[in-house]
């Protein structure tokens, strides 16, 4: 299983696992602001994960040279849902992701082999997602 998780400023982390017990990091984390990024990799590096690479970008992009994903979950709320995001899932792959301005929706997108399926779950309150997903 590969899976990508953001936050509200941008940063993305991408798990992969076979044993949902003992996930590991692997592929990448995307941090927008320098100075966050620079104390992730600081934090990061005592822990001699191999397989991570941080880079210092817009989460709202997602990481597309590590797709396809199988689940991508976003802790920050857009006011709509980014199509980068999507278009980063395998067909199967599920993004979880709260979207709205004041009043938000917790969302699943399923990629499918023709599309998208969309399922909203319940009202929920999260930070704004900053970056990209400020401008129109």
């Amino acid at each position: 299983m590969q899976a990508i998780v953001q936050d509200r400023y941008g940063t993305v982390e991408v798990l992969e696992s076979r044993d949902i017990d003992r996930p590991e990091i692997g592929d990448g984390e995307v941090e927008r602001i320098g100075a966050l990024a620079e104390k992730a990799r600081a934090n990061l590096r005592p822990l001699r994960i191999a397989n991570l690479r941080l880079v210092h970008g817009d989460g709202y992009k997602g990481l597309a040279d590590a797709a396809p994903f199988d689940a991508i979950i976003v802790t920050a709320a857009p006011d709509h849902v980014p199509q980068p995001l999507k278009d980063q899932l395998a067909v199967g792959g599920r993004l979880v992701i709260p979207v709205g301005e004041g009043d938000q929706q917790l969302m699943v997108i399923t990629r499918t082999e023709g599309g998208y399926r969309e399922e909203t779950l319940l009202p929920v309150r999260f930070v704004p997602m900053t970056g990209k997903a400020e401008r129109p």
